[in-house]
């Protein structure tokens, strides 16, 4: 891993999780951090498939619960905005990015600041040999494209080839904020029409977004792609990167916020 710079941005490389742990953990993280500590990356997958919605997001009016059952997945609900997403096993790596309110991007417009931060995964596929942009645009457009994440457009997605394969969402508290995105490896569009509702056909969808196998492109070992994602964020942080593990403060705070909040149906289904 490379990186410059007068800060430390602490890595964590995590494993697959539960979707709603996942949620919590990232919660942990972002309520963790304050006023002039170091800024956190976290890399992690899912286990089993998740569909999360965002925090003000109908679940009944998104999400078909007997398609998500019968897949054996399972529903959470994010501390961020947005719509729908289904987090495939396997076919994506997903990245939290919690920065303190110190640091210069809190400052800036929330499309500016997302923008800004997603440039570490446009960094990273460059790094990989693939050719992306940052849409770059001063806010997100929802209700255009349904209840379906992908299908609506916002200032950190990463496109490649005219599709989008990243996407992110971000909250603020008065102390740091909280961006989490995807890197899609593969998409199943049969799984993403028959799971959030109102969603077009697989041939409509493979028009919109895409992961990189849908577009042809080889890639590197799982571990090898963490690598450079780390580096990637690294260069855009302008921040050195340092590997952590998980601080058991913070891994305690997570197993409260899953048990009293993120595993309960009260919050999943908080807007019914």
């Amino acid at each position: 891993m490379s990186g410059s710079g007068k800060g430390i941005l602490k890595v964590i490389v995590d494993g697959p999780r539960d979707p709603q742990f996942n949620m919590a953990l990232d919660e942990a993280l972002w309520l963790g951090v304050g006023p002039g500590q170091e800024p956190i990356l976290r890399l992690y997958t899912w286990r089993p498939t998740g569909v999360t919605v965002g925090r003000g997001q109908s679940i009944s009016k998104s999400v078909n619960l007997d398609a998500v059952s019968k897949r054996g997945w399972k529903v959470a609900r994010r501390p961020t905005g947005g719509l729908a997403l289904i987090h495939a096993e396997g076919l994506e790596i997903t990245y939290s990015i919690v920065l303190p309110s110190t640091h210069p991007l809190y400052g800036e417009p929330v499309g500016r600041s997302a923008a800004l931060i997603a440039e570490g995964i446009r960094i990273a596929l460059e790094n990989m040999g693939i050719s992306s942009t940052t849409r770059m645009e001063a806010s997100p457009r929802f209700g255009e494209g349904g209840e379906l994440c992908l299908l609506n457009e916002g200032s950190s997605d990463i496109i490649v080839e005219g599709r989008k394969v990243s996407g992110s969402a971000q909250v603020r508290g008065p102390r740091s904020l909280l961006q989490h995105g995807t890197l899609m490896i593969e998409a199943v569009y049969e799984d993403w029409h028959d799971v959030i509702k109102g969603t077009p056909p697989p041939p409509v969808l493979g028009k919109k977004f895409a992961g990189l196998r849908n577009l042809g492109y080889g890639l590197p070992s799982l571990g090898s792609m963490l690598e450079i994602i780390v580096d990637g964020f690294s260069q855009a942080l302008s921040l050195k990167p340092v590997k952590s593990g998980l601080d058991p403060t913070i891994l305690e705070k997570a197993e409260r916020l899953y048990i009293e909040k993120h595993s309960l149906r009260d919050w999943i289904f908080l807007h019914p």
